[in-house]
């Protein structure tokens, strides 16, 4: 019997997803050192031109129908816990992937059982039926090819103490419906090396985007498992923006005080998808689509420098209905170029959302993963980033969309230079891959 301290300790970076897990027999000998899967580290076996990865083979088109039920569960949830994020730092910049969130805590769903499985449901918006089947589904669709002009990649995997038995039927669901395989680790006899073991794959897995996902002390004797996720996006615009017109401006911050950042420029003889959103709490909403038309930027500007919280107030409800609206027009567009790194622990933020056996030692039920109520969660770490410039965007997920002009129109002016919001929106499923603001360059 597992003492009842043992914990889970779930970390999920934007670009990574981690979930780290419980105990040993108490009194039981230690287990002997045992090797790191191969596979778990593997080099991606970077061009050293570029330093982009190859390309995995190309996966059949896959039905977005199939894969709808787990982008209706992501979206709302990355909405919800986008709220949670933006009210413990009011002021501050925000980026994170409720894809990467959504598919770790998925995976640990699959071991959960009782209140703790109904808490977790409900808090991820989970549907009705064959959960994992729709994320399995959700992740071949991303997993498909997306032309030379979009690199998106998933990668999911396990990290179990030496020794560890997890439930065939858990590890049967991971590896169907995730694609995740178990790698061993010793946890109890080198704790910090199975930390740098699994920080090594998240950083290639991110090609170095991420490094340190799971900081120094995190991991101890008493972890079991920890559950990764990472993803990476790299997509180049449709029409780039021209460098020689980037010029340095000021930017409104949130709170009243002006930053100056290189604001990137568009003309308006380039045609983008735009709407608008009239009244009191008027936004501009341009869609810039990345080459190959299966992934794009969604920039939300609100016209009044402080109308970031408003806007932030409708977008979960309104989303939808503002992109259903979107209509081709010339766009003279001024964007700021940017690079954002948050990193954050989200137990608390998953808890206000209702999931809060889980993280209770007394309370939490994930039985399913080695059929003993021994387990718990320690933390839900995650880290995400995002860089914007002149040639495309780095961070993950993509949409790009071809747009024609059959006619002239006076442009349409749009200038980030006041606090706005972000989506990096997968095209072919809809689904939210990347949410942010900024507020404060």
């Amino acid at each position: 019997m597992i003492p009842r301290l043992a914990r889970i300790a779930l970390v999920a970076p934007a670009l990574a997803a981690l979930l780290a897990a419980p105990a040993c027999g108490k009194g039981a000998p230690a287990p002997a050192p045992v090797p790191v899967d191969p596979g778990a580290l593997g080099p991606c076996g970077a061009d050293p031109q570029t330093g982009d990865c190859p390309r995995p083979p190309a996966a059949p088109p896959v039905d977005a129908t199939a894969a709808a039920p787990a982008v209706l569960a992501t979206n709302p949830f990355g909405f919800d816990l986008y709220r949670e994020l933006v009210a413990k730092d009011p002021s501050g910049n925000l980026v994170f992937s409720p894809m990467s969130v959504a598919t770790a805590l998925a995976m640990t769903y699959a071991g959960a059982a009782g209140d703790t499985a109904a808490q977790m449901r409900a808090a991820l918006h989970l549907p009705d039926g064959d959960v994992h089947a729709a994320f399995g589904a959700l992740l071949a669709s991303l997993a498909a090819d997306r032309g030379d002009g979009v690199t998106l990649a998933v990668a999911n995997r396990l990290w179990a103490q030496a020794g560890f038995t997890l439930l065939p039927s858990f590890t049967a669901v991971q590896k169907a419906a995730y694609g995740a395989g178990v790698a061993q680790v010793d946890y109890v006899r080198d704790a910090d090396g199975a930390r740098k073991t699994i920080n090594a794959w998240v950083a290639d897995q991110t090609r170095d985007r991420v490094r340190d996902l799971i900081p120094d002390g995190v991991l101890d004797s008493l972890t079991r498992l920890v559950l990764t996720n990472a993803i990476y996006f790299k997509g180049a615009w449709e029409t780039r923006f021209d460098k020689a017109l980037t010029k340095d401006a000021p930017f409104r911050k949130l709170d009243g005080a002006t930053a100056t950042v290189p604001l990137m420029r568009r003309t308006g003889e380039t045609p983008y998808g735009y709407a608008e959103v009239p009244g009191a709490g008027a936004v501009d909403i341009v869609k810039l689509p990345f080459r190959g038309g299966s992934a794009s930027l969604v920039v939300l500007v609100p016209r009044a420098a402080d109308g970031l919280p408003a806007l932030e107030a409708a977008a979960p409800g309104n989303l939808a209905t503002w992109l259903s609206n979107l209509h081709t027009v010339e766009v003279s567009l001024a964007l700021p170029r940017l690079s954002l790194d948050v990193k954050t622990s989200l137990p608390a933020a998953l808890q206000a959302l209702g999931m809060r056996d889980a993280f209770d030692v007394d309370a939490a039920d994930l039985s399913g993963i080695d059929g003993e109520r021994d387990l718990h969660i320690a933390d839900v770490i995650h880290q995400a980033n995002i860089t914007l410039d002149e040639e495309g965007a780095v961070a993950a997920a993509a949409t790009a969309v071809v747009i024609v002009t059959e006619s002239a129109r006076i442009p349409v002016e749009v200038t980030a230079d006041h606090p706005f919001m972000f989506v990096l929106r997968d095209e072919l499923t809809g689904a939210n891959l990347f949410l942010g603001r900024l507020a404060a360059p």
